[in-house]
């Protein structure tokens, strides 16, 4: 014999705070710990993919918690002999918080592949050699996005006037050649990560200044 179908107002409503995923994230030391745990569980299945090349690359989450622990590892390693444990918790926490905005900042944009990351860059600029390492290249339908990283508060601000107090992501447009779309700072910070740009609104960069409204000089003149 079947059970009647009960009316919807009268059907169990499961809780959301039932959700195994969720128990787990209330139950969890940390997030390391979670996705540590999470990692042990799923093994080799994809974690992460991007385009190289053309061609989808992705990486298990065996593979990125190995990486993680590498990280953990030297970190810990690297720490001077009288930086306490609680003060390297405290970096730590801060790091998780700013890698975790950083991460909610990209998901905001619109879609886009990273092109290069760490690319060295060598040019000759007005009879000088430089030697260059570019942050990040995205590749976007308008064109290339020139990423340079920041872990402090930054302003657009800094690329004006003749003598420019942070050249550097100017300098790279100019010398990373033809289809650049825009150029932006990626603040990564615990408080809260947001870029800050210029360039083709089809960049699709949050926040970003258009390029044709870019006051190039202080006293207004483009």
């Amino acid at each position: 014999m079947h059970s009647p179908t009960l009316p919807h107002a009268a059907r169990a409503v499961p809780n959301p705070a039932d959700h195994p995923m969720l128990q787990d994230i209330d139950g969890a030391q940390n997030l390391v710990a979670l996705f540590l745990k999470r990692a042990d569980e799923k093994g080799d299945a994809p974690f992460l993919g991007h385009k190289t090349g053309g061609q989808w690359v992705t990486q298990s989450w065996r593979s990125a918690a190995e990486q993680v622990c590498l990280v953990a590892e030297a970190l810990r390693g690297a720490l001077p002999a009288h930086v306490s444990a609680a003060t390297a918790r405290l970096e730590a926490e801060w790091q998780e918080a700013a890698v975790t905005a950083s991460l909610e900042s990209e998901a905001g944009r619109a879609p886009f592949e990273i092109e290069a990351l760490e690319m060295p860059l060598e040019r000759s600029f007005a009879g000088l050699p430089l030697r260059l390492r570019v942050d990040r290249l995205d590749r976007t339908e308008a064109g290339v996005v020139v990423i340079d990283y920041k872990t402090g508060i930054t302003s657009t601000g800094h690329w004006r006037g003749a003598r420019p107090e942070a050249p550097q992501l100017p300098l790279y447009s100019v010398l990373a050649g033809a289809g650049v779309a825009a150029v932006a700072f990626a603040e990564v910070r615990a408080a809260g990560a947001r870029f800050r740009a210029v360039g083709e609104a089809a960049a699709g960069l949050p926040g970003m200044t258009a390029a044709e409204r870019f006051e190039l000089t202080e006293d207004g003149e483009k």
